[in-house]
């Protein structure tokens, strides 16, 4: 997990076709683990590596996002770890109400922990959704 960084100061680059910011100079450190065959190979405090792009490119089609490319290389990583974002949300299409499914209407009595107790019990209960104090 790298954390979370707000980028600002994006511009708009024409040759890239996007708005684009490096931030490879924001003096920024992260904590950075890694693992192979179960075996931690990092972990420790890094930070970006200023002689190479560090970069986060936006791209839009009209009002939308369509393509998020962050690009960073850490230290003396002889790579560049490229994250691309998806754009495309399924979202949700349609919320229905099966009435066999909805047990609020059961007629059990629950207390405020959302346990089923007896006629016997006192105190605050709930039935068929709505509260009530029993005494």
């Amino acid at each position: 997990t790298l954390g979370t960084y707000t980028v600002k100061g994006l511009t708009y680059d024409e040759e890239k076709g996007g708005f684009y910011r490096d931030y490879k100079n924001d003096g920024l450190k992260f904590h950075f683990t890694a693992e192979t065959g179960g075996k931690k190979t990092m972990d420790g405090d890094y930070s970006f590596n200023p002689e190479k792009n560090n970069n986060i490119l936006v791209k839009y089609n009209g009002n939308k996002v369509e393509d998020i490319v962050n690009t960073f290389q850490m230290g003396a990583m002889p790579f560049a770890i490229v994250t691309k974002f998806d754009t495309n949300s399924s979202g949700i299409t349609s919320v229905t109400n099966d009435e066999k499914s909805n047990k609020i209407n059961d007629g059990k009595i629950y207390n405020i922990y959302g346990q089923v107790v007896g006629e016997d019990y006192k105190g605050i209960v709930i039935i068929n959704g709505k509260k009530y104090l029993k005494r």
